[in-house]
Formats: structure tokens, sequence, C-alpha cells
């Protein structure tokens, strides 16, 4: 008699480890961004977390930004000259040279008596000011203000040369409201 032995044998499928795609899912989303900045106005990329130098523009425009308020707006080259004539704002292009690029936090603190200044006044005030002194990555990032009872606190980030810092002492305490400017610094954050 032949006995038959069955022996279940399992198949054992070895793979080598090979490198995944790039998440499609993530690639599609900046795909998508990409595309979209590319049909939105300049507040909305604003709003969706593009930097006032990243912001892209079409029909030919470039972005300006204004001096008195954290809005950068896509005008036609030919108006931007008659912009920054009146002091309305400033173009990407125009400025190139400055300072070089380093890193520290500077607290202009502006004290004042019960009536604070304009948020809008010291912007434009601090925007002229650093507008030929300072690079883009720091002249380009908003204007962080903080207020308190009987001070404003300016943050600005990067690197001004001693002269520089006393010129922004100087013309912010040309402010309206404004009774002195002192200056703290600290490691950027």
């Amino acid at each position: 008699m032949i006995t038959c032995i069955l022996l279940s044998v399992g198949i054992v499928s070895v793979s080598f480890a090979t490198p995944s795609p790039a998440d499609p899912i993530k690639e599609s989303e900046h795909e998508k961004k990409l595309s979209l900045r590319s049909t939105q106005t300049a507040q909305q990329q604003i709003e969706n977390g593009v930097s006032f130098l990243d912001v892209t523009c079409i029909d030919k425009k470039i972005p300006m930004l204004k001096y008195s308020e954290d809005v950068v707006v896509c005008i036609y080259e030919n108006s931007t000259k008659k912009l920054e004539q009146r002091q309305w704002g400033i173009s990407h292009k125009v400025n190139q040279n400055g300072i070089k690029p380093g890193c520290t936090d500077y607290y202009f603190i502006m004290n004042h008596q019960n009536d604070p200044p304009s948020k809008s006044e010291i912007s434009k005030k601090y925007r002229m000011t650093v507008k030929d002194i300072a690079r883009d990555t720091v002249f380009w990032k908003p204007v962080e203000l903080e207020y308190s009872e009987n001070t404003v606190r300016l943050t600005a980030r990067g690197a001004f040369q001693e002269h520089h810092q006393e010129l922004i002492i100087k013309e912010l305490s040309l402010v309206s409201k404004v009774s002195s400017v002192s200056i703290d610094r600290g490691a950027c954050s």
C-alpha cells in the first residue's frame, strides 16, 4: 500500500524595498497651489501663505508694496513709476541694493502719551526709511506692530548697520504722537 503524504507548502514572496514614488496627493496639491497663484490676486496669494516677495502677477504686471499698509498689489510697470514718485509704494524691481543678509530681531519701541500713533503712519515712515538701506528680504516683510498702554513696538528682522538703526530711530521719532524711540535687539526666533 502506498501512502501519500501531502505537505502544505506556503509560498513566501520576497520583495526588495524600492523607494516609493513621491506622494501623488502632495504633488497634486503643490501643482494646484502653483496654478492657483497664476489666477489669484496678490491679496489672495498672501492670504494663502505666499510671502510678499513671492507674489506673482499676470498680464505683464509687477508686484508693488504699499508703504502705509501690509498690502501688495499688481500694477502695470508704467504706473509704478508714478506711484513711487507720489511715495505710495515701491515695486519689487526697484530695491536691489542694500545691506548684507543677516538675522537679528530689532524692536523699535515708540513711547507715546495716551493717544497712540496710527499703524499706517508708522508703517509708511518705517518703509520709506528702510527702502534704500534694506534688501528685499527685509523690506518686503510685513510690518509687525504691538500696541500696549503707552508704547508701540515695531519688530524688524534682518541686519541693519549701526548708522541705519540710528536713522530708523530718528525717522520713527518724527511720527506724530511719538514722544521717544528706543531700540532693543535679540536673536532671530
